[in-house]
């Protein structure tokens, strides 16, 4: 139980230490980072908002909140669909 609980307060310090350090240096949170991590990995870079909140677990309305900001910032594109704007795929 007590290594639990180190390893526990470990990765919380590291967290707020990377966190701290993309915020600061790039103006990135980690959800950003991870986002952008797995779309750079995606083929053709690209994913439908779906499988991207579902990969890096945030729900569908989170999802769209962070490639928003990514957008707004510039960092990111979504590809709206013809049909419909719900299936936009961020790259």
């Amino acid at each position: 139980m007590r290594a639990w609980a180190q390893l526990l307060r470990a990765h919380a310090a590291l967290t707020r230490r990377f966190s701290s350090d993309l915020l600061g240096e790039h103006g990135l949170t980690l959800n950003d980072y991870e986002v952008l991590l797995h779309l750079a990995h995606a083929p053709e870079r690209r994913l439908r908002p779906v499988d991207l909140a579902e990969s890096i677990l945030l729900t569908p309305s989170g999802i769209t909140r962070l490639v928003g900001g990514l957008e707004l910032a510039g960092i990111s594109t979504a590809h709206r669909a013809p049909v419909t704007r719900a299936s936009a795929t961020p790259s």
